[in-house]
């Protein structure tokens, strides 16, 4: 991910998602999403798999450390500068 992709994202929208298993906040598969934030920064959410990307968005539980979020998001450290906390 680059610092681009958040900036050409509209605020509120989901820019990227992935799915997998990450033993840190789940032991079972969860679907992720990033999310542009109102201004020029992000954050991801997570669910089950088999729930809607907009609920996730919207109702998700958000994914905290920074190091798993780099790491499924593939963020840059620049990206990771804007990541909401």
């Amino acid at each position: 991910m680059r610092v681009q992709q958040i900036a050409d994202a509209l605020p509120r929208q989901v820019f990227l998602s992935g799915s997998g298993v990450y033993p840190e906040i789940s032991h079972i598969r969860i679907k992720w999403v990033a999310v542009r934030g109102n201004i020029l920064d992000w954050a991801v959410y997570y669910d089950r798999v088999d729930v809607d990307e907009d609920i996730i968005a919207r109702k998700g539980d958000k994914m905290y450390d920074q190091d798993l979020v780099a790491r499924v998001t593939g963020a840059t450290a620049a990206c990771m500068k804007y990541y909401r906390r």
